[in-house]
């Protein structure tokens, strides 16, 4: 994801989703869930400056909170987080919330699927009874975001205000 500031959207992927940094060389940082932020894309792709558009509406990360109650209790602690919209549930039963980062990405959270899945017919298959072939592309993990501590996010108003230890 392109962003405008490395550094801040770096401290709030490590705090706020637990991400750790597997790769840093300045511009561009590589997190453990698998993705990466990119600052100067338009320097780096040769694409126009004005042509790298913000709430283009168009394309979000997707997370998952094994703890899907404590991640909104967290973001309702946080009234500065903007919300694409507020916490529903989905046909399939599962819950989610969409936010903005301070880029305006839309960043999805969804209650984890890892554990059950929901058929049409609203029949409960576990992984190991699916008649699909288990995929992983990541190591079993624990919830990719960080519920339980309380923080600050002045990225959004440009406080002085220190990240949490």
């Amino acid at each position: 994801m392109t962003v405008q500031d490395v550094e801040r959207s770096k401290k709030i992927d490590q705090y706020f989703f637990d991400q750790k940094v597997m790769l840093d060389p300045g511009w561009n940082v590589t997190f453990s869930g698998g993705f990466a932020i990119q600052q100067n894309f338009s320097w780096l792709t040769n694409v126009p400056p004005e042509s790298v558009v913000e709430k283009s509406h168009n394309m979000e990360l997707y997370l998952e909170a094994d703890d899907f109650d404590a991640f909104l209790t967290t973001l309702q602690s946080h009234p500065e987080i903007v919300l694409v919209h507020p916490p529903k549930k989905y046909d399939w039963q599962q819950r989610v919330i969409r936010i903005y980062d301070p880029d305006f990405h839309i960043i999805e959270v969804g209650e984890s699927s890892y554990y059950g899945l929901s058929c049409p017919c609203d029949e409960i298959l576990f992984p190991e009874q699916s008649r699909f072939p288990k995929i992983s592309f990541f190591p079993p993990r624990k919830s990719l975001l960080k519920t339980t501590t309380p923080g600050y996010f002045p990225f959004l108003f440009g406080t002085n205000r220190p990240w949490p230890s």
